[in-house]
């Protein structure tokens, strides 16, 4: 899994240890080339909606699965 792009973080230089209203991010992850594309979307989005700390809201939207390349 990679960090592809954020918003709603400060620059480094002046970034400090405070609570932000609201956080994004562009997440990509790669999937093995056998694994079906919608049941991963399907796990991901269960496991990081599910429980999050301290009462936060996350929500995953925009989703886009592709099914990889298998040569065997």
């Amino acid at each position: 899994m990679e960090v592809t792009g954020a918003d709603g973080f400060p620059a480094t230089k002046v970034a400090g240890n405070v609570l932000r209203p609201e956080t994004s991010l562009k997440l990509s992850i790669r999937l093995p080339p056998t694994k079906n594309a919608q049941e991963a979307i399907d796990v991901v989005k269960k496991t990081i909606e599910s429980n999050p700390p301290h009462n936060a809201t996350v929500s995953l939207t925009d989703f886009i699965g592709m099914g990889g390349w298998n040569a065997p």
